[in-house]
């Protein structure tokens, strides 16, 4: 048998092992962050008391608790399905971007001890390994 025809090369399809990794890792935080928003969002509408008194410091009244928790609940819906992740990243990182003025704004504080950070980095890393993984699939 020549040599040269002892080897063979295996060439890895488009978007391989490295693309599957990618698509894996984003769908990984993807889910992370949904729990999450499925657990703030219920937490505002059951009405917990760390929320409601959250929401009376802010003073603007409890129909907000009702609306940031169907947003947080709609935001989790929409990123949970492949189709709509970017639309529910603006969504939510517009909340996040609320919460963290109305911590320093309103109540004073930074933002940097508050899920609200931790949740906004978790949300550019979904839509970022979204757009990584469709560049791979081109």
């Amino acid at each position: 048998m020549p040599e040269d025809q002892a080897e063979v090369s295996v060439s890895s399809p488009p978007g391989g092992s490295a693309g599957r990794g990618w698509a894996q890792a984003a769908t990984v935080v993807r889910w992370v962050v949904v729990a999450v928003f499925v657990g703030a969002g219920s937490a505002k509408l059951l009405g917990m008391p760390s929320m409601v008194s959250l929401f009376q410091a802010v003073g603007v009244g409890q129909w907000l608790r009702y609306a940031v928790g169907i947003c947080e609940l709609t935001g989790a819906v929409l990123l949970a399905m492949r189709r709509t992740v970017l639309p529910a990243t603006f969504l939510l990182s517009g909340l996040l971007i609320g919460a963290a003025a109305t911590e320093m704004v309103v109540l004073r504080r930074l933002p940097l001890k508050s899920s609200a950070t931790l949740l906004g980095v978790l949300i550019v890393a979904v839509s970022s390994l979204r757009l990584r993984t469709r560049e791979d699939n081109r």
